[in-house]
């Protein structure tokens, strides 16, 4: 829906701003304005740490070097899940399936950085003055003013 691709946009570009508490209230604000998620303690750090850990990278800084399991079983004991936010679900996974075959050819990806564009894109469209979107060249060269 286009509600979910404009929050979906959002939460890609917070995420590469590093903007923890944004990520979290796009997992948790009720729709249109966000995901809807929610969770016993609604630990905005554990908001950021699951939303950019299934949407963007596993990297050490949002893992903190625990694997797969051992992370997710971290996050669920620090802030239990109580609804999770299922429009996100199916993204999570094809971000979690590009970076499985990434992974096999030895390449770690960043999967927000490659939707950058994209999301841009649509918040040109939709939400133009939100705060995380750039003001750079568009594709094709033409300029946001």
């Amino acid at each position: 829906s286009p509600s979910v691709r404009r929050v979906y946009a959002k939460l890609t570009l917070a995420i590469l701003a590093g903007d923890k508490a944004e990520v979290a209230r796009l997992v948790q604000s009720a729709p249109p304005e966000g995901f809807g998620g929610q969770s016993k303690y609604n630990d905005p750090d554990v908001s950021y740490r699951l939303a950019t850990f299934w949407n963007d990278r596993d990297t050490l800084d949002v893992t903190m070097g625990l694997n797969l399991q051992e992370f997710v079983d971290a996050m669920e004991a620090k802030d239990p899940v109580i609804k999770a936010p299922t429009d996100m679900v199916m993204i999570a996974r094809v971000s979690m399936l590009l970076r499985g075959v990434a992974n096999a050819f030895n390449v770690r990806l960043k999967v927000a950085t490659q939707w950058r564009e994209y999301a841009e894109e649509v918040l040109r469209e939709t939400d133009p003055e939100y705060r995380h979107l750039s003001r750079r060249t568009l594709r094709g060269g033409g300029q946001i003013k």
